[in-house]
């Protein structure tokens, strides 16, 4: 109730198992999880489950918090790790920040797509030129470098910005540093 009072959306599941059956991984959002459940723990969904590297930032919520669970919780990647009694506004303030980190996510994930689709097209002599480019080395040194003319280090590059769809070396260098 508390999450749909402030307009956002939500699933609620008996169990871990009942989750990962009904799992969209194309939806955003974030969990919040129990470390006791049914079936599965909390813990054993983040760690365990074959989905466990798509699930959305995880938030535990828990009447049961040891120091040393919430450790375990945090370094398998949780965001937080909250106890109960908790404050309404500071569970709603996390779970507005997991569904922000997980859109980041999201949108870094398809431009690491998309790079990798620009990358694909470019030939192994235009993808070595690249690395060169990205690291602000000269038309003339890269020349020298692979023993080819300066004329064709230029026409390479050319090639290589209409391909990874960059306007300079710079956008490019920046493009790749994204990778």
């Amino acid at each position: 109730m508390l999450i749909r009072s402030v307009g956002l959306a939500d699933h609620s599941y008996a169990s871990a198992q009942e989750f990962l059956k009904n799992y969209d991984a194309t939806a955003p959002g974030c969990l919040v999880l129990d470390i006791r459940m049914p079936g599965m723990s909390g813990l054993e969904l983040q760690k365990g489950s074959s989905v466990a590297r798509g699930l959305p930032p995880i938030i535990f919520l828990t009447g049961h918090g040891e120091i040393s669970t919430a450790i375990q919780a945090i370094r398998a990647g949780a965001i937080d790790f909250l106890q109960k009694p908790f404050s309404p506004q500071v569970l709603l303030e996390r779970i507005r920040e997991a569904i922000e980190l997980d859109l980041e996510n999201r949108r870094k994930c398809v431009l690491a797509d998309e790079l990798q689709e620009r990358v694909i097209r470019l030939t192994e002599r235009e993808r070595e030129i690249m690395q060169y480019l990205a690291q602000g080395i000269s038309t003339k040194r890269i020349a020298g470098s692979l023993a080819i003319s300066p004329k064709t280090v230029d026409n390479h590059r050319e090639s290589i910005l209409e391909k990874m769809n960059v306007d300079n070396t710079t956008q490019l260098a920046h493009l790749i540093a994204i990778q």
